[in-house]
């Protein structure tokens, strides 16, 4: 094998969407860490609707940027930020552990405490209808950019 031997298009396209994936994953955890801290841990609409917007600027900045990237990019972004902003008081790996082992010896698996932060679910949602709200208004041509502005040539 020669070791100078050039990246087919696919090992390229993995690649980089292993290194985009790893930092949006990164970007989701260390937003999820600060945005845990805000307001308290109660289900109030103020709360949950600021937590919601903060969680959705960057995943809003992917679908208005890119085409399709952001397809693959959102759901690692809500992974990191799902585990940094839920996990820290409630789930942890011992817990994970005694699942899986209660899974392999046939028990169900004796569920953990309460989520610390019962806004989450609420969270993702506003983050997905602003997300695919900025992808439609993305795509408009009223709005200077996407598929429906084309020159039209006389």
């Amino acid at each position: 094998m020669n070791p100078k031997q050039d990246f087919t298009w696919f090992e390229r396209q993995f690649g980089a969407f292993a290194l985009a994936g790893i930092s949006v994953y990164g970007i989701g955890y260390g937003l999820g860490l600060w945005g845990a801290v805000i307001g308290g841990a109660k289900l109030d609409a103020g709360t949950v609707l600021m937590r919601g917007v903060y969680c959705a600027l960057f995943p809003v900045t992917l679908a208005w940027f890119t085409r399709t990237a952001w397809l693959f990019m959102v759901p690692i972004y809500m992974i990191g930020f799902g585990m940094s902003f839920g996990k820290v008081l409630t789930f942890g790996i011992r817990d994970a552990i005694m699942a899986w082992c209660s899974l392999l010896a046939g028990e169900r698996p004796i569920p953990s405490q309460p989520p610390s932060h019962p806004d989450l679910p609420w969270i993702f949602a506003i983050m997905l209808w602003l997300m695919g709200l900025a992808a439609i208004v993305c795509r408009s041509g009223r709005f200077g950019r996407g598929g429906g502005l084309q020159e039209t040539t006389k």
